[in-house]
């Protein structure tokens, strides 16, 4: 476990960069703000502990940390930047605290491990591509405080069986679910193409809505099966 400060370079509350080699990382609680690519490509660290000091993740702060199986977020984190935990292969879980509004574009994009997503009710808008190509991720409850799924928001996750949607008034973007396929053991399939994924597979996934919702009628445009909640 890290928590001394010799290990962090912190100028005036930003956490700007990590300097220790230990796989356990107490974010030490002088720390407000994590900088950007703070943890760029980190080889070896595999969990990470924030206090609830921290308000804000700068862009791409945890950008390829490999090794990275947990995190524990502070619970008054405010602000994400963009590809936060993009690249991190073996996050296995996250949740998102309710003072997030925006889960920024790439976020989580390739984080091909992740199977347990718990947004809190709170944020408003998933951004492009934020858990593009998390195959291993089956199910995602939305909450109501969701106001808009932007395009590509689940791009390509292909082991994708069910999202369910609680705004009844939601804004889904086109292609926001697009390849989302139900698919078992999705990490063992390989495509020459992706057109080999988006027409050899069959539809194995579903929207969970209410009836007559905005959720049901863009399931309805996009051929998606539907299940009423």
């Amino acid at each position: 476990m890290c928590e001394n400060e010799k290990d962090f370079r912190i100028i005036d509350g930003v956490l700007t960069k990590y300097l220790g080699i230990s796989k356990e990382v107490v974010v030490p609680e002088s720390v407000s703000v994590i900088g950007e690519k703070a943890f760029f490509n980190n080889p070896i660290i595999d969990t990470i502990i924030m206090c609830d000091n921290v308000k804000e993740i700068k862009e791409q702060a945890f950008i390829g940390c490999r090794e990275l199986v947990e995190i524990k977020l502070s619970n008054n984190i405010m602000k994400i930047g963009k590809g936060i935990f993009s690249g991190c292969e073996k996050l296995e879980k996250i949740t998102i605290p309710e003072n997030i509004k925006i889960i920024e574009k790439d976020s989580f994009f390739y984080c091909t491990n992740l199977g347990n997503v718990n947004i809190i009710d709170g944020a408003t808008v998933i951004k492009e591509y934020a858990f593009a190509e998390c195959v291993n991720l089956k199910t995602i409850e939305i909450p109501k405080s969701v106001k808009t799924i932007e395009s590509n928001a689940f791009f390509d996750c292909k082991g994708m069986k069910e999202a369910k949607i609680l705004n009844n008034d939601i804004e889904i973007k086109d292609d926001a679910f697009y390849l989302c396929k139900g698919i078992e053991n999705p990490k063992e399939k390989e495509y020459k193409n992706i057109l080999d994924h988006e027409y050899l597979e069959p539809l194995n996934f579903r929207i969970s809505c209410k009836k007559g919702s905005s959720a049901h009628k863009y399931a309805i445009e996009n051929k998606i099966p539907v299940q009423f909640i």
